[in-house]
């Protein structure tokens, strides 16, 4: 009769959990409110890290492989001085 001994206890704490959150309404609404709040701002926070990574991956494939990436004060100079051909953006302006 293991089970039926189990399933008491399951009872119990059940109804025990029960009366405990019923008896603290407003503190178990405030915990709902903080997770769905967390929740939502790391949702939102990855969705503007992935976007921007999209983004700057988007502009660096449309330049094309025109870019000459070191360290600042480097001594090695390029091979021949790279030629940018930027497209026009809708509002026509270029970008160098």
């Amino acid at each position: 009769m293991p089970s039926s001994r189990t399933s008491r206890v399951a009872s119990v704490v059940g109804r025990m959990l029960l009366r405990s959150l019923g008896a603290r309404r407003a503190r178990v609404a405030l915990g709902l409110v903080v997770v769905a709040l967390g929740t939502g701002m790391a949702v939102a926070l990855a969705t503007l890290a992935l976007k921007v990574g999209d983004d700057v991956a988007l502009a660096l494939r449309a330049a094309g492989p025109n870019f000459v990436i070191q360290p600042r004060g480097c001594l090695r100079q390029p091979v021949s001085k790279p030629v940018f051909a930027f497209k026009t953006t809708a509002s026509g302006q270029h970008f160098a």
